[in-house]
């Protein structure tokens, strides 16, 4: 895969996190309190992907940095790493998305 491609599957996984995974929090009765999208694009802490998440507990998906390593999607429950997930490791993004709610779903 050719560094074109590797940034479209980058950029259509942070998509379909944020049309899949905000309803779904959403209806585990957790509110978005953070998404680096709305914030003006001269901030920045707009540059590197994150949503945050808040609800019975803290839940933030983020990369690292906006430049590099940026397959390697975080997540972190109240502050702490619990698992990280390298998008390239799937050959389609929907299996990417699929693997890394599985894994949010089973410790919230």
């Amino acid at each position: 895969m050719n560094s074109e491609e590797n940034s479209r599957k980058r950029k259509h996984f942070k998509e379909i996190l944020r049309e899949k995974l905000i309803p779904l929090m959403e209806s585990l009765n957790y509110s978005l309190s953070f998404d680096n999208d709305l914030l003006e694009k001269d901030d920045r802490n707009s540059w590197v992907f994150k949503l945050v998440f808040q609800g019975q507990k803290k839940v933030e998906v983020s990369n690292d940095d906006w430049r590099d390593y940026t397959e390697y999607f975080n997540c972190y429950i109240d502050s702490k790493l619990i698992f990280t997930i390298n998008i390239h490791q799937h050959q389609k993004v929907l299996e990417a998305y699929d693997t890394f709610r599985e894994q949010l779903e089973q410790r919230l």
